[in-house]
């Protein structure tokens, strides 16, 4: 029951107990020189009485409610404790909003404790470090993704057990809104992506949200799909200390071959530039994760190049920390992000080691998921030569869109067999 539904109610209640409480005080005034109250008198104050405990019942009830979803969740305050609030607080799947407002309270809390002084870690100057903390908590979004239709048709591994069925979990994007403004969540702070996943998790959404980094990631999806198209999305702006929380990691008997399980397990192994540590379990359902990069340096500042690689040469920066590279040779490189550099995360071929030669300003690549070595230059691309196989490779466009190549899975030959390989 939301907030407002409960107002309407209770002014229902409360007219019915003024108008029983009328009655009987009109009644007993027309006794007080009479006879004894009357049956009907009796009956009336016993509705009243009714009326009462029901309206006591029933705002308990509410408050428990209340109760439930401002403090339910002592997950999103360890989060933000841990994450900080360098980037942007993401939930895929919101439904009314109770774990958003759960989310953005637990935030607010721990920000007033710690400009209060009351719970201070910092190193150096405490007022320094509360100028940053507050600069950071100011600048920080809290972005709902939704279709704010309800589920979408499960499809595949998700058809398999079909717990959540097309259109479960509706609520339009106006009563999401309605929802969490009135349980405190102030407007500016809210940013919502309304659509199904398959068509909001894209590069250009993420440009023009102007993303740079995630704190905590909220995926709320249920479906293994939905999981796995959030977590490619966010890649690129994961840093350190960002906490991953899944709402119904345990769905499914807890069976790992499924929904957000399954969605993560891959993941992990498709980016091994990233740990993730067991971090926090809650109720029955939900589990988290913080990320540590393999990588020494990721504060969450995008780092800077010592020398910028020739390879790169012409290169067109889109915002956002993204990139868009036709070669020298007007060959299509593809879109990437620098902000794991000397990992590069491209949008195609995902995250590949990246070492600058000086032969041809060329590069030496190491593919995380193929865990192969490969050299290419300018001229070459899209050929890779495989130091593994000893031949090169050639990776295949998509034919469908010229701007880049195959993935999921993403198709190669090897130039001196003519075999077709693929991988994730």
């Amino acid at each position: 029951m939301n907030r407002r539904n409960a107002e309407t109610a209770h002014k229902s209640l409360t007219g019915k107990i003024l108008t029983s409480l009328r009655k009987v005080f009109r009644s007993t005034r027309e006794t007080e020189q009479g006879p004894p109250a009357s049956p009907s008198i009796l009956q009336e104050v016993a509705r009243c009485r009714e009326t009462l405990a029901a309206l006591e019942l029933h705002m308990r009830t509410l408050e428990m409610e209340v109760k439930e979803i401002r403090e339910a969740s002592q997950l999103f305050d360890k989060a933000f404790r841990v994450a900080g609030f360098a980037g942007d607080y993401i939930e895929f799947g919101v439904y009314r909003g109770d774990s958003f407002v759960q989310a953005y309270l637990a935030s607010r809390r721990v920000v007033e404790e710690f400009l209060s002084g009351r719970w201070n870690h910092a190193f150096g100057d405490p007022e320094t470090a509360k100028r940053g903390f507050e600069k950071a908590w100011n600048a920080m979004r809290f972005v709902a993704f939704d279709s704010f239709q309800g589920m979408p048709q499960p499809k595949g591994l998700d058809a398999l057990s079909p717990v959540f069925p097309k259109g479960s979990y509706a609520c339009t994007e106006e009563e999401f809104l309605a929802n969490v403004k009135e349980h405190g969540v102030p407007e500016q702070k809210i940013v919502t992506v309304p659509g199904f996943f398959s068509g909001t998790l894209s590069q250009d959404t993420a440009q023009r949200l102007s993303l740079r980094h995630v704190s905590v990631v909220h995926i709320d999806s249920d479906l293994y799909e939905s999981a796995r198209l959030a977590l490619e999305f966010c890649t690129p702006f994961f840093r350190d200390g960002t906490v991953i929380v899944f709402d119904e990691w345990y769905q499914f008997a807890g069976n790992p071959a499924l929904g957000e399980r399954r969605a993560f397990d891959e993941w992990t192994h498709a980016h091994p530039e990233w740990i993730a540590t067991p971090f926090q379990k809650e109720g029955a359902f939900r589990n988290s994760f913080v990320l540590t990069s393999t990588l020494t340096g990721r504060t969450g500042v995008e780092p800077e190049l010592s020398k910028h690689p020739a390879f790169f040469d012409g290169e067109e920066p889109l915002g956002g920390g993204w990139y868009y590279l036709r070669l020298k040779t007007n060959t299509v490189f593809g879109y990437y992000s620098y902000a794991t550099f000397p990992w590069l995360y491209h949008l195609d071929l995902g995250y590949v080691y990246f070492i600058a030669s000086e032969a041809n300003d060329g590069a030496y690549i190491y593919d995380a998921s193929l865990q192969q070595w490969f050299y290419t230059d300018p001229s070459s691309f899209p050929a890779l030569y495989n130091f593994s196989a000893g031949a090169w490779y050639w990776y295949e466009p998509d034919k469908n869109n010229p701007e880049h190549y195959t993935r999921s899975p993403r198709w190669f030959v090897n130039l001196t067999t003519g075999t077709w390989i693929h991988s994730p």
